[in-house]
């Protein structure tokens, strides 16, 4: 049995010649090629697995939509715990409480834990929290574009660890390049073309061939 231990680690050659065939920024480099690698681990892991339940994009909208809503949620909380507010109640009490704390963190030279993003008080949370929630709503848009039916890679069926190889591999190129692209061809020996071709390919050598492809017979 297969482990994701056991799975070799992409060449960074190989994970560049993929990033370009992804069309991935080079800022983008990095996640990507962590997500190929993650891709080609989970593939050994699960290649004995004889079946695997797909996730929908109805499914990651909303995680996606439940973040946006808590963003917006704790925002409104903060809003109400104003501690310049003239007014004097339970949310304005706790929001000096809060206040008090965040001054006392920042003044703290000593807390290693203390970073520039927590230092910004209460009008920096809410601004953060404003574009989270922004960010969110726009990754579930994405997610809702990206995962429809049509050019979605259905993977190769009976063979989990292969189908979930794909499907990373096509995540990670979606949400940091361009998706990679499967058509069929007359024009190809094996019927079908594409960059997602391309890609599993230049993978090929560091996947169970026994496990992933169709043996020759």
């Amino acid at each position: 049995m297969s482990r994701a231990s056991d799975a070799p680690a992409v060449p960074r050659k190989i994970l560049r010649q993929l990033a370009k065939i992804a069309k991935v920024p080079i800022a983008l480099h990095p996640p990507f090629f962590h997500g190929v690698n993650l891709a080609v681990r989970e593939a050994h892991r699960l290649s004995n697995v004889k079946k695997l339940q797909p996730h929908t994009a109805a499914e990651i909208v909303a995680v996606l939509t439940h973040v946006m809503h808590a963003a917006l949620a704790l925002r409104n909380e903060l809003l109400r715990m104003q501690p310049e507010s003239r007014e004097i109640n339970r949310d304005t009490i706790a929001g000096r409480f809060l206040r008090s704390v965040m001054l006392s963190t920042n003044q703290n030279e000593t807390n290693k834990m203390v970073t520039d993003r927590t230092q910004l008080g209460f009008t920096g949370h809410l601004t953060n929290l404003e574009i989270l929630a922004h960010q969110a709503n726009e990754a579930a848009r994405q997610a809702r574009m990206s995962m429809k039916r049509k050019g979605r890679p259905k993977g190769t069926s009976g063979k989990v660890g292969f189908e979930m190889f794909v499907r990373l591999l096509w995540i990670t190129a979606a949400t940091t390049g361009e998706r990679l692209t499967a058509y069929k061809s007359a024009h190809s020996d094996a019927g079908w073309e594409g960059s997602l071709l391309q890609a599993v390919d230049l993978l090929r050598p560091y996947l169970q061939a026994t496990a992933f492809f169709q043996q020759p017979k």
